[in-house]
């Protein structure tokens, strides 16, 4: 923790010691059962199990095995409602679910020109900032360095004799106090958007290159890329239905609008 330009190492103890910590990763990721450690779930391979939730009970989506190697879906029905109220509970095969979720990701795609415009007008938009930004930091170090001589001239006076003890301590505090507001903003320029274009760029660039992502990564990895990009995502029959999060809702948006298209 810095405070007024000092520097503090904390002392506090681990909210979660380390292997509570392993624990509660390995149960997020599949790989055992909260509360029975070493009993394995069985399903690490099994993509979206614990992903999607039944539109019409709430209930998770789990996966089931037939014959050794086919997949496939369905609701828990754990609180029984579809039961109750007689309403079938619908298996679907888990290729079909990952034919939708690329289909979405396929549609995301932007022409490789595009991107490359794209690109170029975030570099412009940026190098634009910076400069602007360039000229603000170079005006925020001279009124700190202005200050600071004024500190220095300040205690000579004190030492000549030529101001109160008093005086002193009233305009050294006040030309801290302008410092320390200086240090704020210089460090909140420093910071500000430094990974704007890289941010900005990458994020294009991935989502654009989604669809090979997400069709040749392993299941554990196909889990973390949808887990990026969707929310709410639930199941009807077999129609899938999800909220994209921005900024990749902007990106399918624009992505499948003619305006890509132009020249």
């Amino acid at each position: 923790m810095t405070i007024k330009g000092v520097d503090y190492v904390h002392y506090y103890g681990n909210a979660v010691e380390p292997e509570d910590y392993k624990k509660a990763l390995e149960v997020r990721e599949g790989k055992t059962r909260p509360g029975k450690p070493g009993q394995k779930y069985g399903s690490l391979n099994h993509i979206y199990k614990g992903f999607i939730k039944c539109s019409y009970c709430g209930c998770s989506i789990t996966a089931e095995q037939k014959k050794g190697k086919y997949v496939y879906y369905h609701c828990t029905d754990y609180h029984k409602k579809h039961k109750q109220n007689n309403v079938k509970v619908n298996y679907i095969e888990e290729k079909i679910l990952t034919e939708e979720f690329a289909k979405m990701f396929k549609g995301m795609q932007i022409p490789e020109s595009k991107l490359q415009e794209i690109t170029d007008t975030l570099k412009v938009s940026h190098n634009d900032k910076k400069e602007f930004y360039d000229v603000e930091l170079k005006k925020l170090t001279e009124d700190y360095s202005k200050y600071k001589k004024m500190i220095e001239n300040l205690y000579d006076d004190k030492v000549a004799g030529s101001i109160t003890i008093d005086e002193y301590d009233k305009r050294f505090s006040r030309y801290r106090d302008e410092q320390e507001k200086i240090e704020i903003r210089l460090k909140q320029f420093r910071q500000a958007d430094d990974q704007y274009y890289i941010t900005a760029t990458t994020v294009l660039s991935v989502a654009s290159r989604s669809y090979e992502l997400f069709k040749s990564s392993k299941p554990n990895k196909k889990r973390e890329i949808l887990r990026l990009v969707l929310s709410n995502c639930t199941l009807t029959d077999e129609n899938l239905c999800y909220d994209l999060k921005e900024p990749f809702q902007t990106i399918l948006t624009y992505a499948s609008c003619s305006e890509w298209l132009r020249g």
